[in-house]
């Protein structure tokens, strides 16, 4: 055989790994994607495309640095592939080195004109610049040059979605998903938007398509695992969780969702392990700083939640949810002042922050402000009609000052939000003992001691209520 033919063998040979490479990466299965393009590159080292498709598999493993190495190897080969220049721009945008990104965007539509993809980088690195008009306008860009171009769909979609733009964005997730029905980042990102408008059926549906497709989608396991944990469904979340730190073990944000779950189901040692294993990993990760003071505080150290607190705040100033716990400690430990300033400063921060008006209402009521905590409570009821905790700390207002109408028609509001609210049923049997209505008082009494044991008022109350209702009895 002449070594003409030897080589086109090669050459052939190498191209067939190539494509079954390219195959396997479109099924998310990477590490068989990897060693088939490195059977083509042992058959043809020059093999320009091949480094820049490695590269791209390298990306996808978080391997920057080798990513990097292939893909400035291929470029040394042939320096006209629009291609590489966008695969090392993508590279430098993942790193946040967006000077040398743009420039390989630029090189990179130079090059080819019509290259869409390269317009919509340079739209994502215009978002993470927060300039929002120039990010617009190059998605934009990129769907003119090729209205088949589903990553710019997408991108303009995660835009509309930050925009609250729901509807929009919705449009531009399901246009992708209808270019390429196996793009598993579409259907994670529309599971995101479905979850954030409460339809948590189909976010359910697109996070399972989202992982069915790429078994290896670490977030997309945290995000399903957020959905689980929402609806109650524990076991679940903890599966999914667990899953997500298995395929990626340097993700704080993982231990921190997990310490969120283990302090929900009271598991307290593990959800403090977590916590400190996100902060150990993202020492910046401010929310983990928030949750771990937000356990501290729930066991009684109040210092170490205070540290915790001030911790997240000096990390994220704008960081309304802290603000919010460290008023809630502060109103605890009866620092009214401080805690009103913060509840101040998370309202500012987040002016739909449902639970901070409730709680400075809380505050207010304290304090004897009466007007002050009924605008809080109403504009708490006002945001999320369906929050039982402002309709019920409402009508404690309205029993206070002797509306007991109003303050009965809240507890009935609340109980019926949530039939679990052990201190709105002993609130409500307390006006329905005044009204005289004995034998409802006393069912209310019972309800509140099933739900909590301990609740010695109410068996106090419950037992006046049998000696009132026989003499009442008696008398008539």
């Amino acid at each position: 055989m002449s070594n003409n033919s030897s080589k086109e063998n090669e050459n052939a040979g190498a191209l067939a790994h190539y494509s079954r490479s390219q195959e396997f990466k479109i099924t998310y299965q990477i590490e068989e994607a990897l060693l088939e393009i490195n059977n083509a590159l042992n058959l043809c080292p020059q093999f320009a495309e091949a480094y820049t498709f490695r590269s791209e598999l390298y990306e996808k493993l978080k391997l920057y640095e080798k990513a990097l190495e292939d893909v400035n190897y291929s470029i040394s080969i042939n320096n006209m592939n629009a291609k590489s220049y966008y695969q090392r721009a993508t590279i430098y945008w993942r790193k946040k080195i967006f000077d040398l990104a743009l420039q390989d965007c630029i090189k990179c539509v130079q090059i080819n004109p019509n290259f869409a993809i390269g317009y919509n980088r340079i739209g994502t690195i215009m978002g993470d610049l927060k300039q929002k008009d120039s990010e617009f306008s190059y998605y934009n860009q990129a769907i003119e040059k090729d209205e088949n171009c589903y990553y710019a769909f997408m991108c303009r979609g995660l835009y509309y979605f930050n925009e609250q733009m729901i509807d929009l964005a919705l449009r531009d997730f399901c246009q992708a998903l209808s270019i390429n029905p196996k793009y598993s980042l579409a259907y994670f990102n529309r599971g995101d938007l479905y979850y954030e408008i409460g339809e948590k059926d189909k976010a359910l549906n697109d996070y399972n398509e989202a992982i069915q497709l790429d078994p290896n989608f670490a977030i997309a396991y945290q995000k399903r695992g957020n959905l689980y944990q929402d609806i109650g469904d524990h076991d679940k979340a903890l599966s999914d969780y667990n899953q997500a730190i298995q395929l990626d073990p340097k993700d704080a944000t993982a231990y921190n969702n997990r310490g969120n779950l283990y302090q929900d189901i009271g598991d307290l040692d593990k959800a403090l392990s977590d916590y400190n294993q996100a902060i150990q990993l993202d020492p910046k990760d401010a929310p983990a700083y928030n949750n771990r003071g937000n356990l501290y505080q729930n066991i009684g150290d109040q210092d170490q939640a205070l540290n915790d607190y001030n911790q997240a705040i000096q990390l994220d100033p704008k960081y309304a949810t802290a603000y919010s716990n460290r008023g809630d400690l502060y109103q605890n430990i009866g620092d009214q002042d401080q805690a009103l300033n913060d509840y101040n400063q998370a309202i500012k921060l987040d002016p739909k922050d449902v639970k901070t008006y409730n709680n400075r209402g809380n505050l207010y009521q304290d304090i004897g402000d009466q007007d002050q905590a009924l605008n809080d409570y109403n504009q708490a009821i006002q945001l999320d009609p369906k929050y039982a905790t402002a309709y019920s700390n409402r009508g404690n207002l309205y029993q206070n000052i002797g509306d007991q109408d109003q303050a009965l028609n809240d507890y009935n509001q609340a109980i019926q939000l949530d039939s679990n609210f052990v201190h709105t049923f002993y609130r409500k049997g307390l006006i329905l003992q005044d009204l005289q209505q004995f034998e409802q008082a006393i069912i209310c009494f019972d309800k509140a001691i099933s739900l909590d044991t301990n609740l010695i008022n109410a068996y106090y109350k419950k037992g006046q209520m049998f000696i009132i209702f026989q003499q009442f009895h008696y008398q008539n």
